[in-house]
């Protein structure tokens, strides 16, 4: 029975500038498992996983503390905007389809830059319509604002679907051009830095041409058949 295993490495940013009008970079291979497949038929026989969906949740979290409190920081309900990255079906009929490659039959694909991905202060930027309010991370003496991406994936190879999951934190930064003097959004401390002043004033940054810090994620599904 033929078997296809093996890991599926991702490449997501942990950092994002809303607004930016570069593509955010989601970058993305699939690497066969040779300890599983060696028995296989198809061992050797470059596969191709055709994307069928993804899509990514931007979810906020916002902590407070209060002065002469003992207790830690309190959180408040977290809210979450959820987004189409890619879909076979929303984008109709005559679209051509995204193939994730195998290791070795070429660069990882970068479906952020395929679909021009850009995130801006109500979802996705080129929209007809806004899907939510996305605003920076911040945090001050008595407030922590911070973000988490979940992503999810649907492949399918060889007539198998395949379905990812996986999430990571992200830092949303402002805008360059837009933020009026005495925003809080861009009124930012250091990660790590202990809370001893309201806020730490740095200006908001210029657009950024390469993106921070990227992050790899490993997944790993099994598909026999």
């Amino acid at each position: 029975m033929p078997v296809f295993a093996g890991n599926l490495e991702v490449d997501t940013p942990a950092v994002i500038q809303l607004e930016n009008p570069n593509p955010m970079p989601i970058r993305m291979q699939f690497v066969p498992d040779p300890k599983v497949m060696k028995d296989s038929p198809i061992d050797g026989i470059p596969q191709k996983l055709q994307l069928q969906a993804l899509t990514m949740e931007i979810q906020t979290a916002t902590e407070i503390k209060c002065d002469g409190v003992e207790t830690s920081w309190a959180a408040i309900s977290p809210k979450t905007l959820r987004v189409s990255v890619w879909s076979c079906l929303a984008f109709g009929p005559g679209t051509r389809p995204l193939y994730i490659p195998c290791a070795g039959d070429g660069p990882p694909i970068d479906v952020g830059r395929k679909v021009n991905l850009r995130i801006g202060r109500t979802g996705l930027m080129g929209k007809a319509y806004p899907q939510g309010d996305v605003h920076a991370s911040f945090s001050t003496r008595h407030i922590k604002y911070s973000h988490r991406i979940s992503y999810e994936l649907r492949a399918v190879v060889a007539g198998e679907v395949l379905k990812f999951k996986w999430d990571s934190q992200a830092t949303v930064l402002p805008p360059a051009n837009d933020v009026p003097p005495g925003d809080p959004d861009w009124l930012q401390t250091p990660e790590g830095t202990p809370y001893e002043t309201d806020v730490d004033e740095t200006p908001p940054p210029a657009f950024q041409d390469a993106w921070l810090c990227p992050r790899l994620h490993t997944t790993m599904p099994s598909v026999s058949g």
